[in-house]
């Protein structure tokens, strides 16, 4: 192995020198000496005071032949193709390990740039060997002008082989099967050649086609998902298909199906499908992920389309899922499908004018028929997140003499995904100021039941302290609803859990400082400022007076910002970059989807009570 290295490295050794060798040469037309490197061609011509520069050398063609051991060789400096002209660094070694590294980077990344810089000249440059003198002359193919300049001398720090060789290709009338169309022509495009009909000796180029394969199925294939109808062609069948260039056999599956169907955005064409295909999951998750990614359509009125309304409705069959029929990952879509509705002002209209036109004078909102099935529609997102699927565990634990089976429950990764989204369609659905009050009555315990369970995943609990504000937000009794839970304990949790989180650290803050005091009249952004590291604290040199902001702009209240010794914060120590996200309260709360939706996981199991 060690000779094997050292035959290697000498092999090396002998390459680079080959480069460096010249020989003298006798020029008599001009009587002058020159160097001359027959392995590379390189030719430098020295000046008055005998110095070499290597930067100004000609090329010509290397010479086939071995040079004659009668000849006295030169060996000149390496060339280092370095960006300096005055020669290589002298290394008088590193004080620190920090210096070494420095160093070492830098080699690595002029490595590369002169890589790239190879590949540069190849594209940009190109030599031509000009007949009278011998040497190459190089053209610049980025110059648009109708003569381009040419010089003698390659561009600096270029290799002698970086630059490809052009050879001009002169037709000789005399030589007919020499010419251009049949020398360089393709095996595609010739030369096929055939007596000309009704001459003796004369030829024809002859149909190309004749000597090309035809492949059948390009005949009926097409491209793209929606070019083909699936009125001829339905699932199981079998299409030709474009694969880049090549022509192949797919077959229908799910996914193609409602590839086809989504093709414009057409909310009616693949409704219609998620109808057709009712018993078969994939279609029903791909039909739900379509659609919520789709542009909604309002009618004229500002509500929501005739079949934007029927898939509206079609989510609650799969998120309530009665017959226990419909997988976990369907009910996820569902549930996003359903968010991607209430994140609108008509999508939410739209869940809350179930019961206004039936609601008769003197009743409550959430009275009669269709008041009942809006208040069971939002507990079903309760009972979504508190009966998550879970993955449940059992240790013995020894007591004493005796043994005790302790059952540890955690959220599937299904589990996760089912909360998330209906904690954000409860958040969406607490924007509504004229129904907070009864919907927080309803939903608050759920949140805070998610805030425990979900302790290990930030973006559940940014949702839920998101809820929470909104319950808050301009409503006195969420406030007092809130505070009966003692959510203190579990915003302490949350800060030990993710102790370097901005957006969790902002969303605590947020939920303290609106659970304090009058915080639920909508003052908690004025009172809130950001640290140099982009972390949520309460503004100390704020104004005496923070004003409340309504919806639209105006100023409604003031009140004194609250005291900070009281808001017990903890100490703030971060180094990240921030990006600021809006507030989330008032009239119109938005929610970020910065989720990735997983459709993998364990077994659907009811959560261990």
């Amino acid at each position: 192995m060690a000779l094997q290295r050292r035959k290697t490295s000498k092999i090396k050794t002998y390459i680079k020198k080959l480069k460096e060798y010249f020989e003298n040469r006798y020029e008599f037309s001009t009587q002058s000496t020159y160097l001359y490197n027959p392995y590379t061609g390189e030719i430098c011509q020295a000046d008055t005071d005998g110095f070499v520069n290597r930067l100004y050398s000609n090329w010509a063609p290397p010479e086939e032949n071995e040079p004659s051991p009668l000849v006295e060789p030169v060996m000149l400096f390496p060339e280092t193709y370095a960006s300096r002209h005055w020669g290589r660094r002298r290394f008088e070694g590193f004080e620190t390990k920090q210096e070494a590294a420095t160093h070492l980077a830098s080699v690595a990344r002029g490595f590369l740039v002169r890589q790239r810089l190879r590949q540069y000249y190849k594209q940009r440059y190109i030599k031509t060997l000009d007949e009278e003198t011998g040497y190459y002359y190089y053209t610049d193919l980025y110059d648009e002008s109708e003569e381009p300049e040419t010089f003698w001398y390659k561009p600096r720090l270029a290799f002698p082989n970086d630059i490809n060789i052009h050879q001009e290709f002169k037709e000789d009338p005399e030589k007919f099967m020499g010419q251009r169309k049949y020398t360089y022509a393709s095996f595609m495009q010739g030369p096929f050649l055939q007596r000309k009909l009704g001459t003796c000796g004369e030829v024809e180029r002859a149909d190309t086609v004749h000597f090309v394969y035809q492949n059948p199925k390009k005949l009926d294939c097409v491209r793209l998902n929606g070019d083909w109808d699936l009125d001829n062609v339905g699932l199981g069948e079998w299409i030709h298909m474009y694969d880049g260039m090549k022509a192949k056999d797919v077959y229908i599956d799910d996914y193609l199906v409602m590839a086809n169907a989504r093709t414009g955005g057409n909310v009616r064409y693949t409704y219609d499908l998620m109808l057709e295909y009712h018993d078969r999951p994939l279609i029903q998750s791909y039909g739900f992920h379509a659609i919520s990614n789709m542009e909604h359509i309002l009618d004229v009125s500002g509500g929501l389309g005739h079949y934007d309304r029927k898939v509206f409705e079609y989510c609650f069959e799969f998120i309530q899922n009665v017959d226990k029929t419909r997988t976990n990952t369907e009910r996820i879509f569902a549930l996003r499908c359903m968010y991607s509705y209430l994140f609108l002002p008509a999508g939410r209209a739209e869940f809350f004018d179930a019961s206004a036109d039936n609601a008769k004078e003197g009743e409550d909102f959430f009275e009669g028929a269709k008041g009942r099935i809006i208040m069971k529609r939002i507990k079903q997102f309760c009972r979504s997140v508190e009966n998550c699927p879970v993955d449940t565990r059992e240790f013995r634990v020894k007591e004493g003499r005796k043994h005790k089976i302790v059952k540890f429950s955690t959220p599937t990764v299904q589990g996760v995904e089912i909360a998330l989204y209906s904690l954000r369609c409860i958040a969406c659905l607490a924007c509504k100021q004229d129904q907070r009050e009864p919907i927080g009555e309803i939903c608050i315990r759920s949140t805070i039941f998610a805030m425990e369970l979900f302790l290990d995943e930030p973006d559940v609990l940014c949702t839920a302290m998101q809820c929470i504000y909104n319950f808050v937000y301009r409503c006195e009794v969420g406030q007092i609803l809130v505070n009966s839970f003692n959510i203190e304990v579990g915003l302490q949790k949350i800060e030990a859990a993710f102790p370097g989180d901005k957006d969790v650290f902002r969303q605590v803050t947020r939920v303290r400082l609106c659970l304090k005091g009058d915080g639920w009249r909508g003052n908690v952004e004025n009172m809130m400022d950001y640290d140099e590291n982009g972390r949520a604290i309460t503004g100390v040199n704020k104004k005496k007076n923070a004003s409340v902001q309504s919806a639209d702009g105006t100023s409604t209240v003031s009140m004194p910002p609250p005291n900070p010794d009281e808001l017990n914060l903890p100490p703030v120590e971060m180094s990240v970059s921030v990006v600021e996200v809006p507030p989330t309260g008032g009239g119109e709360g938005q929610l970020n989807d910065v989720s990735i939706l997983s459709v993998g996981g364990a077994e659907d199991q009811r959560r261990h009570k």
